[in-house]
């Protein structure tokens, strides 16, 4: 199975729906650039690892610390508008199976004949704009880690993954082993059929999270309304 890492960003992101918003790249650990099909075959088949950041990003430049622009987009929690993918790390080795199949399996690695894998879920865009749908989205890593279905590390909005054809340090290129695109997922849902608590996995938002031009008005959904409640109660 050959998935390159256009069919799947395609798959994974409403790349005709945005809204201005734009699909982050990390080549190596810090550099992250906006993704274009034209050149992405080319980046992730170089020297480096490539992840793609799990939400979108508002495009304004990472600053540095004497205020200038630097060439690299931002991906603090602050400039993140919607995430795309809830991803489960270290499936195989650290992490247990989860009961939901995914919309797609990964290799990222194998060590002593051990593979490692990545399973992700593409889901709706989920607005984490907001405090509130921050602190969902990342009480539901937490949630995950805590239940042993994946890294308990990796949890924040501003996440990165890998895509096929990331380089590992082994030398080893990630590749897509099942592919089921047409599994999408409402994140609310998700987290409930993988049977996550986030309600007692949720946390305080560490920063202001900026509202988006487009993202202005009071949230109403019952969700919302969930979440704001029980970051009052910390």
């Amino acid at each position: 199975m050959t998935i390159d890492i256009n069919t799947f960003l395609q798959a994974a992101f409403a790349l005709d729906d945005l809204r201005g918003a734009k699909v982050g790249l990390g080549v190596g650990m810090h550099s992250c650039r906006a993704y274009d099909p034209e050149t992405a075959l080319e980046i992730v088949g170089g020297d480096l690892p490539v992840y793609v950041v799990v939400s979108t990003l508002d495009g304004r430049p990472r600053l540095r610390k004497d205020g200038e622009a630097t060439r690299d987009m931002g991906r603090s929690r602050d400039n993140c508008r919607e995430a795309w993918l809830f991803v489960l790390d270290d499936i195989g080795t650290k992490s247990r199976i989860p009961v939901v199949p995914p919309s797609y399996v990964m290799q990222t690695s194998i060590k002593d004949g051990v593979p490692n894998y990545q399973w992700g879920y593409f889901i709706d865009g989920f607005d984490v704009s907001t405090p509130e749908g921050v602190a969902f989205y990342e009480g539901a890593c937490r949630a995950a880690g805590e239940a042993g279905i994946s890294d308990p590390g990796m949890r924040g909005v501003y996440r990165i993954c890998r895509v096929p054809g990331s380089l590992h340090s082994s030398g080893f290129r990630a590749s897509i082993v099942e592919w089921e695109p047409t599994r999408v997922f409402a994140l609310e849902q998700l987290v409930a059929d993988l049977g996550l608590d986030v309600s007692k996995a949720i946390r305080p938002v560490p920063k202001k999270v900026r509202r988006s031009e487009e993202h202005t008005s009071e949230l109403q959904s019952h969700l919302n309304l969930v979440c704001r409640l029980l970051l009052e109660k910390k």
